[in-house]
């Protein structure tokens, strides 16, 4: 049984997964108001299309921007939580969040 720390520790990142998800979220529906208003536009309901971090990146919206940052923060931080603790993809599956990583950008050392 894992202790109680190592447990808060999977929960926590955990919880920057789902913060993660709900702030690209909604740092893609400001960029539909503004940068990607037009692509927005180009598509029907019903079509799907995987948008990732880097379609957000590069704005002048300084909105947009800062949450950018904050996007790549959060990412670095859970990523490092991780690696330090040795966190097994089964231990994170085990407190699995309600969210999907949108762009694939946790977990994967890519930042």
């Amino acid at each position: 049984m894992l202790d109680h720390y190592r447990t808060e520790v999977i929960r926590m990142a955990n919880g920057m997964r789902d913060m993660y998800a709900e702030l690209f979220n909604l740092t893609l529906a400001l960029a539909f108001q503004g940068d990607l208003k037009e692509v927005e536009e180009a598509f029907e309901v019903g079509d799907v299309f995987s948008f990732q971090l880097e379609h957000l990146e590069g704005s002048d919206d300084s909105n947009q921007e800062a949450a950018v940052r904050l996007l790549k923060t959060i990412a670095r931080t859970a990523d490092y939580l991780v690696e330090k603790n040795d966190i097994s993809q089964e231990e994170l599956d085990a407190n699995k969040s309600e969210y999907e990583d949108p762009d694939g950008l946790l977990f994967d050392g890519s930042e």
